[in-house]
């Protein structure tokens, strides 16, 4: 990656998203059509890279109790990361993206 390629890209924002294991050229041109919004950018890095849908088009197909009992676990799992990694543990984008902190 170049200096002229990342011009005009947040560097702390390119960097999150180069954490999270995206190739750097990948991460400025998210970053440009999102115009530097980070959750946007790595929804739509998601969605290229991972072929995953923030539109929740495919819950229909799951009946209540299956969705719910999902949703229970989930939240589980949620609560165990906090109790485990404290402040270390964030909620990026609540209900789907988390992030563990290390320092």
């Amino acid at each position: 990656m170049t200096a002229e390629a990342a011009e005009g890209v947040n560097t702390f924002a390119l960097k999150k998203l180069q954490d999270c294991g995206f190739h750097p050229n990948r991460c400025i041109m998210a970053l440009r059509e999102t115009n530097g919004d980070v959750g946007l950018a790595l929804e739509k890095l998601l969605t290229q890279c991972f072929n995953w849908n923030s539109d929740d088009e495919d819950v229909d197909a799951y009946d209540d109790e299956t969705l719910a009992k999902c949703q229970d676990a989930m939240e589980d799992e949620k609560t165990a990361l906090e109790a485990i990694y404290g402040d270390a543990f964030v909620e990026r984008i609540p209900g789907r993206v988390w992030d563990i902190r290390y320092v």
